[in-house]
């Protein structure tokens, strides 16, 4: 499951930021069964979904970032993430080995039309 962990925002604004960090690709798996499920995520709150520590592109040496798509169409891209509203949640999906099959695709709970900048990649 994935690490939700919190730090301190700026003193002056004195916000809290959740960032939902996922440090393997193991941290959650495709199949319902195994998916993450993330509560609380407002992006009204500075929230993020925390993605660097995972390689995006592991045939590649050094930690490759993930690339957004806005769309759900498997390119065959390594390391493209997308999200796809389904009811009022959400599920992100990214393909790492460009295989073009989901290999990673925890759920974000109440929330809809995720953007590029909900995630650090």
């Amino acid at each position: 499951m994935a690490c939700r962990w919190r730090r301190l925002g700026s003193v002056a604004r004195r916000v809290w930021l959740d960032h939902f960090a996922f440090f393997t690709a193991s941290d959650c798996t495709a199949s319902a069964a195994g998916r993450d499920l993330n509560y609380g995520f407002s992006r009204a709150e500075a929230d993020h979904i925390k993605l660097t520590a995972i390689d995006a592109n592991p045939l590649l040496a050094q930690n490759k970032s993930f690339v957004w798509w806005r769309s759900a169409a498997f390119n065959g891209a390594h390391g493209a993430v997308w999200a796809i509203n389904s009811g009022a949640n959400t599920l992100v999906q990214a393909d790492l080995n460009g295989d073009k099959t989901v290999d990673f695709s925890p759920t974000v709970i109440g929330v809809n039309d995720m953007i590029a900048n909900d995630f650090l990649r």
